[in-house]
């Protein structure tokens, strides 16, 4: 036998050894290739609480609904619509929810309740007032005394209604009889009285928009008095510790809708006017909207949505307002619960890369 038959072939050692390696790195540039395409599992779930009647919040979060926003920025919305401020506590208390849009006096009672949420940003300014029918004898909020007023107790509006009531000298619990009555009802109690009393002898509501509008503009009242009120953006606290990025992602996200909104209105009222199924012409709600000042931004960079002390101020009346008429069981800490650091870091992101609406997509 030919000892040069039992020696390897160097060249095909070496052949053979290349080939392996080049193997091993296609496999790994492969994996890593996969491993950086984005998912749609990858998306973080965020489940968002909203108001389904309530301008002009609604038109933010229909937004969110029809356009790629979330996405865009990580996340996948899950959006859970109710008719008022109590029904999304209630949600929000029962884990339900991640994210909640509601007034003031409902986040306060929020807190009060125990709800560990941190109130994260300005949610809207939004009118809030007194309304009576359109031919009522009622011409100032002082000739009210010895009137029957419906409100719907435990919200903003509440509160600032019989602030109102005071300071045209009245007291609530001798001069006016006060009833309770959900938003909701407004409607069927308007439309069923005449141009002089409402259903059910009510001779005002305390209201807010789109009903006032939709009221006004239908010739059925008239606006005694109104004033701006506050909503904030309350964000839970689990969902911060568990995903704290998810968290100023979904801040950069509404930021970014927020200014989508004040360059696209009348898509954005449309949206609305469809789910809330109310019958009335979108433009109504430009006047809720005149309400709020990012609608009037240039850019993203106008749109402001700090909490600043006049809003702890407002908050703290709210939490004052629920504790005295024992509406809630403690006056809760609003300044403690408010935390704008999340808000900071999504504004720096913004900063660092520019909104690009070339990327938004409407579903």
């Amino acid at each position: 036998m030919s000892v040069t038959k039992k020696v390897c072939n160097p060249h095909s050692k070496k052949l053979r050894l290349i080939l392996f390696i080049s193997l091993v790195l296609a496999i790994s540039l492969a994996v890593y290739t996969i491993s950086c395409v984005p998912k749609k599992s990858e998306l973080t779930p965020i489940r968002i609480g909203w108001q389904v009647a309530w301008a002009t919040q609604g038109q933010i979060a229909q937004i969110l609904k029809h356009t790629n926003i979330l996405e865009l920025n990580g996340l996948k919305g899950d959006f859970k619509g109710f008719t008022y401020g109590a029904p999304l506590n209630e949600a929000a208390l029962a884990g339900e929810i991640d994210v909640g849009f509601v007034a003031d006096q409902p986040a306060a009672s929020l807190i009060a309740r125990g709800g560990k949420f941190k109130i994260v940003a300005r949610l809207i300014d939004f009118r809030a007032g007194i309304i009576v029918p359109s031919d009522s004898e009622v011409r100032q909020v002082s000739d009210l005394k010895g009137k029957t007023l419906a409100i719907p107790f435990g919200s903003s509006t509440h509160r600032m209604v019989l602030g109102m009531l005071k300071n045209s000298g009245l007291d609530p619990d001798k001069d006016i009889k006060i009833l309770n009555m959900d938003i909701s009802e407004q409607a069927s109690v308007v439309l069923a009285g005449n141009k002089k009393v409402w259903k059910g002898n009510i001779d005002a509501l305390a209201s807010w928009d789109p009903n006032i509008a939709i009221f006004e503009d239908k010739g059925l009242a008239k606006v005694l008095k109104d004033e701006p009120g506050l909503a904030v953006v309350y964000l839970s606290e689990d969902f911060i510790k568990k995903h704290p990025d998810a968290a100023v992602a979904f801040l950069k996200a509404y930021i970014e809708s927020y200014y989508y909104y004040a360059t696209h209105q009348d898509r954005a009222n449309q949206w609305f006017a469809e789910e809330a199924r109310i019958q009335f012409d979108p433009s109504l709600l430009n006047m809720a909207g005149s309400f709020e000042p990012n609608l009037k931004a240039k850019s993203i960079e106008d749109i402001d949505i700090k909490i600043y002390e006049r809003h702890i101020k407002m908050m703290e009346e709210g939490a004052d307002f629920g504790f005295s008429l024992k509406l809630t069981a403690v006056r809760p800490d609003m300044r403690a619960v408010t935390d704008i650091t999340l808000l900071s870091e999504a504004i720096q992101k913004l900063q660092e890369k520019p909104f690009d609406f070339l990327k938004v997509l409407v579903r």
